[in-house]
């Protein structure tokens, strides 16, 4: 709700409790992951790059054991998109490179699994979602 308001300071505040709560009762879990990446678009609104690039550094120890567990969520795509936002702010090219290319093999392996799940509605948000990104750096290089 802060994060709508732009109340970043307080929204940065309920995260960083719910990091603090979710870390201590399941570190690595869903939740601890969804507070890591909530707090990654606070840092970017904010203008802490540096602090958005460290905890996206963070959710990426976490990958495999995300994409295992719950193969369908989005936080893995949300933070190589800020970790891209990050980079493009610093001018560090070769990071936004990465993160370019890690939204785009995370979209790519979330597509597959709707495909494979047979849901056709999520595959073509999927779908969009990867012609989206590929137009955006089609437009920015």
């Amino acid at each position: 709700m802060y994060m709508k308001v732009s109340i970043l300071d307080k929204a940065e505040e309920m995260f960083t409790k719910a990091l603090e709560v979710r870390a201590e009762a399941a570190t690595g879990q869903y939740t601890h992951v969804q507070s890591l990446v909530h707090l990654m678009e606070v840092a970017l609104e904010k203008g802490q790059y540096k602090k958005c690039i460290e905890l996206g550094n963070s959710v990426e120890t976490f990958r495999n054991d995300m994409i295992k567990k719950r193969p369908r969520l989005p936080q893995l795509q949300e933070c190589y998109g800020y970790l891209k936002r990050a980079y493009e702010y610093l001018d560090e090219s070769d990071g936004v490179n990465q993160a370019f290319e890690n939204k785009l093999l995370e979209l790519s392996r979330l597509y597959d699994v709707y495909r494979g799940d047979r849901n056709q509605t999520k595959a073509k948000e999927i779908l969009a979602k990867i012609r989206e990104t590929k137009l955006s750096r089609d437009s920015s290089a």
